[in-house]
């Protein structure tokens, strides 16, 4: 495969000049050829702990979250004063 680039620089103050073209050529490898197989079984096993480990971390996150959501909703702390002014008759 062949792959061709041109990199440009873009801030507030403008855009600048882009690089010539550069190109890129690949190659397929085998995998087998450099080593990569697939997990073994005990590595399989460690990798789903540990993508378990991690959901259940992030939806104690969110449901924390949403408890601390709604009880500040239902138990409204704010303080609301309502001032008024009222002329009082001399007497």
């Amino acid at each position: 495969m062949v792959y061709y680039f041109k990199v440009q620089a873009a801030t507030k103050a403008g855009e600048g000049p882009a690089t010539s073209l550069v190109e890129v050529h690949t190659h397929y490898v085998p995998k087998e050829s450099v080593g990569l197989t697939t997990a073994a079984p005990r590595e399989k096993k460690t990798q789903e702990m540990g993508i378990m480990i991690g959901v259940s971390i992030g939806a104690a996150c969110v449901l924390f979250t949403v408890v601390i959501v709604l009880l500040r909703h239902r138990y409204d702390f704010s303080v609301d004063f309502h001032f008024s002014c009222a002329l009082i008759p001399e007497q």
